[in-house]
């Protein structure tokens, strides 16, 4: 309804893989819904008419992934990709649900975002996602998961990065 031509959702994630440390810049390619919510369900008398039975094989739109890792080379930013899944919250997860999660194709865990891309693609929006790590996840290490850890690694990111995503000037 504002004239927004494409979506860039970004969110603190925790990786379910040492390979993506705190810190690390992840594009969403994909999502797993265990919020067990649909933003869909119900009225939808504003905005643009939503359409309410789509085909969600491409969430998040492969020319805005293109150009998110053309940013991120451009700005000599490393960019993973993976697949986010967005839980209710608002707690962390537990050792045994990480597990679980991993097992099902997850890289990455937060309590955001996919209502947002679900929404923004019944409009015919455009989306991209990126999620900073913030964390490891319960039971990747040892350490007890804290508020403070996922707020320290946020601002010690956006210190480096500026207090802009680079990544969104390109979109």
């Amino acid at each position: 309804a504002m004239g927004a031509a494409v979506l860039l959702i970004t969110n603190a994630a925790g990786s379910l893989d040492r390979r993506r440390p705190p810190g690390t810049l992840m594009a969403i390619r994909d999502h797993i819904n265990l919020q067990f919510a649909n933003p869909l369900a119900g009225s939808h008398q504003h905005g643009r008419a939503a359409r309410m039975m789509i085909q969600y094989s491409e969430t998040y739109d492969p020319m805005l992934l293109t150009v998110l890792h053309r940013a991120a080379l451009e700005e000599k930013i490393r960019l993973r990709e993976g697949v986010y899944v967005g839980l209710s919250g608002p707690t962390y997860e537990t050792p045994a649900e990480i597990r679980f999660l991993k097992q099902i194709g997850a890289d990455a865990v937060g309590m955001s975002t996919v209502g947002e891309a679900v929404a923004a693609n019944s409009l015919g929006l455009p989306v991209a996602g990126v999620s900073l790590v913030t964390n490891l996840a319960a039971g990747i290490t040892r350490r007890r998961l804290s508020d403070d850890e996922v707020t320290h690694m946020a601002e010690r990111t956006r210190h480096r990065h500026g207090s802009g995503t680079p990544l969104a000037r390109w979109l």
